[in-house]
């Protein structure tokens, strides 16, 4: 699905469960809250806004960039009581750009275990 806001308006998804990753559009003011719901990834750009991820459950089980990637400037990304459980190597969270204010709280992050035998790096 795709979910957006701009221009100071205000977007809240509550107990929505995504198929597939949620493509995320956030510009010039907007803000966009997710909350009680889940998704494969979320992707998308966070442009002078916010996006507020809680109380939601990201199960990366197809091979996207990762759980989490965003492209943000000048832009607030809080994620909080919220878990991420992924199946695949690689990184788990992606958040590109400058000026930025990152918050996560009570966040679980779950990561694949490696083969029996080999030790983790």
């Amino acid at each position: 699905g795709r979910v957006g806001a701009r221009g100071g308006g205000r977007l809240v998804l509550e107990g929505v469960t995504f198929e597939g990753a949620v493509l995320v559009s956030v510009a010039e003011g907007g803000s966009v809250l997710m909350e009680k719901g889940g998704a494969e990834a979320i992707v998308g750009s966070v442009q002078g806004g916010s996006l507020s991820v809680h109380n939601f459950t990201i199960n990366r089980s197809r091979p996207y960039s990762s759980a989490l990637s965003i492209s943000a400037h000048q832009s607030s990304i809080r994620v909080s009581s919220s878990s991420l459980n992924d199946t695949f190597p690689g990184p788990r969270i992606n958040i590109t750009g400058d000026g930025n204010t990152l918050v996560f709280s009570s966040a679980h992050i779950s990561t694949p275990r490696p083969p029996s035998g080999l030790a983790r790096p």
